[in-house]
């Protein structure tokens, strides 16, 4: 009985070690100290097995014993049977005691393991809150994260849409004032002056509070920065201003720029001329004395002054002449040209000649320079000649755009180098100023009329309707029923 009870003490140990162990590996973090208890549960099951079998054997002794005492008893006191009985007895009121002693154990032996599960219970709750707190930490600073991510998404949209907006304002901006100067040129202009003058002055005061925030400011010498930074502005802004009331001038009275080199060189007095004096005036009487104006013919007072007008020509005259003198051979081999640097000024680009010929792809950008032999052209002009040429093949990707460079002087060695690496062309051609330069034109009307170079309508004059011919003199343009224009300013009748 006793061996029972025994046995049922271990079983139940056992049961409640492995239900412990799996319990235990639930929880990860007491996982080595749960392994330390199933460790010490087999121990005490080992240690069960070996008093089982030790109570086994010596219950087989006792057994034994008992059985040869018994017959020995039997032998011996047959008669005392009695006495027997009461030892019997005697041992089962032992036996009782022993069950009950055990009982006992055994059940503090629950007590001790329902405590351990109590406190066991207890210790995965905790570390389930720990968990699940660090959960909700980890949950909490992925949302703060999160938060921050989005804030700064948030400020890089604001970032891109002031960009925007500031982009917007000066697209704004430009075609308000694009605007103003197209309304009013010098209102413009002069607001222009301003505002670039104010953005110069920005640099010049940061120089300033430099000097009076620096770790020894030097406040006398940041005062006299500011001072002299505002004079600057004034200075930049009236010049500005000036050179955009000049520009004003010459896009108004575009006559002026005939006789900027006489007046800039006071080669003649214009000065008490009146406007209207000076849109009158034939430019064949100025290159001819009263007398002569007066007593030769036509042909003759036009052929002389086209000779003096050839022998005297200014720098600026004799360039323009080199890109008519340009042109001019270019027609003569059939292409079309539109000369650009003749009819724009100095809004041409670069672009001296446009020449083309009929049903062809290529078109030739031509930049004409009649210099001295004693200048030298320079890699700038190529950079220039280059770069407007490329301008135009990127708006008009359907043609092929060749740019020549025409010149009456050598370049220097980079400047070659510079054309070469960049494929424009160098042609060296002399000024012949004998070529024929008077134009003779068939107006929509059918009227015969022929001009000379210093006359204004000139340049615009296209050569290329059948009939119409370049004459080398005017006595060559008036027998074949040619006059010469009766307005040398304005618009032609």
């Amino acid at each position: 009985m006793e061996l029972n009870y025994l046995m049922l003490l271990l079983v139940v140990f056992v049961v409640l070690a492995v239900w412990a162990t799996v319990f235990w590996n639930k929880v990860t973090r007491q996982r080595e100290e749960a392994d330390k208890k199933l460790l010490l549960a087999h121990d005490l099951s080992a240690k069960a097995n070996s008093i089982l079998n030790s109570l086994d054997q010596e219950k087989e002794k006792r057994e034994q014993a008992l059985t040869l005492e018994i017959e020995k008893k039997e032998e011996e006191l047959t008669s005392s049977r009695l006495l027997i009985l009461a030892a019997i007895q005697r041992s089962k009121n032992e036996l009782e005691a022993k069950k009950v002693a055990f009982e006992k154990t055994v059940s503090l032996t629950r007590k001790e393991i329902a405590k351990e599960r109590e406190e066991l219970n207890a210790l995965t709750q905790q570390k389930l809150k720990e968990v699940e707190q660090n959960k909700l930490t980890s949950l909490a600073e992925l949302a703060r994260k999160k938060q921050d991510d989005e804030a700064a998404l948030l400020l890089e949209r604001k970032k891109l849409q002031k960009l925007e907006k500031d982009v917007d304002n000066r697209k704004k901006f430009t075609e308000q004032l694009t605007a103003e100067l197209d309304k009013n040129h010098i209102q413009g202009r002069k607001w222009l002056s301003s505002f670039i003058s104010n953005a110069f002055a920005v640099f010049d005061k940061k120089d300033a509070d430099y000097l009076a925030r620096k770790k020894r400011p030097a406040l006398k010498a940041s005062e006299t920065v500011k001072a002299l930074s505002e004079e600057k502005r004034e200075l930049r802004e009236r010049v500005l201003f000036l050179e955009s009331q000049l520009k004003t001038y010459q896009e108004y009275f575009p006559f002026l720029l005939d006789y900027e080199e006489e007046i800039l060189n006071d080669i003649e007095d214009f000065r008490n001329t009146p406007k209207e004096e000076l849109e009158r005036v034939d430019p064949v009487k100025q290159l001819l004395s009263n007398e002569e104006y007066n007593n030769l013919s036509t042909v003759e007072k036009n052929q002389l002054a086209l000779n003096r007008f050839l022998s005297n020509m200014s720098s600026l005259q004799v360039g323009k002449m080199y890109e008519r003198y340009i042109g001019w051979l270019m027609e003569k081999k059939g292409y079309s040209v539109q000369y650009d640097g003749l009819l724009k000024g100095f809004e041409d680009r670069g672009r001296d000649l446009i020449v083309k010929k009929k049903n062809s792809s290529d078109i030739q950008v031509i930049q004409a320079k009649c210099w001295s032999k004693q200048k030298t052209i320079h890699e700038k002009h190529i950079f220039q000649l280059f770069g407007t040429t490329y301008e135009l093949q990127q708006k008009d990707p359907e043609h092929n755009y060749i740019p020549i460079f025409y010149t009456t002087t050598d370049l220097s060695e980079y400047a070659l180098k510079v054309a070469d690496l960049l494929g424009v062309k160098i042609v060296n051609e002399p000024l012949q100023k004998d070529f024929p330069m008077i134009k003779c034109n068939i107006g929509s009307n059918g009227e015969k009329i022929y001009h000379l170079p210093f006359d204004q309508q000139y340049d615009k004059t296209r050569i290329d309707k059948k009939g119409e011919f370049y004459a080398k003199t005017t006595e060559e343009a008036e027998k074949k029923g040619f006059r010469r224009a009766f307005k040398w300013h304005g618009i032609e009748v």
